[in-house]
């Protein structure tokens, strides 16, 4: 049985929830919120997951699901999951993000 800590056994199973979620186009802007904060808050979050996390939103979005426009609250979000990332995080990660916050007009 694994520990319920395991970063790894956590990622995936909120990785695999958020994938049926978006199979059956039941994501919105509040879903991707809640998954990038709560692994985020459980330090299992780094750089990739936040850009990984807003790309699959950003397909959803441009795919005609209306409810998963990314908004300020996201992007505030991904940049905390940055700024808590147990790795290296780099300065490109973080401009990417602002970058993209910056052409959604948030």
């Amino acid at each position: 049985m694994t520990k319920k800590s395991d970063p790894e056994q956590i990622f995936r199973r909120v990785d695999e929830l958020l994938q049926r979620m978006e199979d059956a186009n039941e994501c919105n802007t509040e879903s991707y919120t809640m998954v990038m904060s709560f692994l985020a808050n459980r330090n299992v979050g780094d750089g990739d997951l936040a850009e990984n996390i807003l790309e699959r939103m950003g397909k959803q979005y441009s795919e005609g699901n209306t409810e998963a426009k990314p908004n300020l609250l996201i992007y505030k979000t991904a940049i905390g999951v940055l700024c808590r990332a147990p790795g290296k995080v780099t300065t490109k990660q973080l401009m990417k993000i602002l970058q993209k916050m910056e052409a959604s007009s948030c």
